[in-house]
């Protein structure tokens, strides 16, 4: 019975391999935002609308509470969902966005 050889390609034919200083030029995937002020305000934004979302739904099928709660837990799960749009990050730290802003 014929058995196959397994051979490992030879680094020099095998082309480009990754390089410690190349590795190092490269972004930052998270960016620095991420690990500042900003990084934090999104954490605390994603944690308040989960609980906004969790209190809605306990809130919907409580009928003894007034309207003003569920009016006053919506607007905070809105306002969450539009602080992100502030929160975001610029598109040249993404990793998955092209040079349009398109994701990839």
């Amino acid at each position: 019975m014929a058995t196959i050889n397994k051979q490992r390609p030879d680094s020099a034919k095998a082309g480009w391999s990754p390089d410690l200083a190349e590795q190092s030029e490269r972004p930052d995937p998270m960016g620095r935002r991420y690990h500042s002020g900003w990084g934090i305000a999104k954490i605390i934004n994603w944690v308040i609308m989960a609980l906004a979302g969790i209190v809605f739904f306990v809130i919907i099928w409580l009928p003894h509470l007034a309207m003003w709660a569920t009016i006053s837990v919506s607007a905070v799960f809105i306002a969450t969902v539009l602080m992100l749009f502030i929160l975001q990050s610029p598109k040249d730290v993404n990793p998955y966005l092209d040079e349009n802003g398109t994701a990839v």
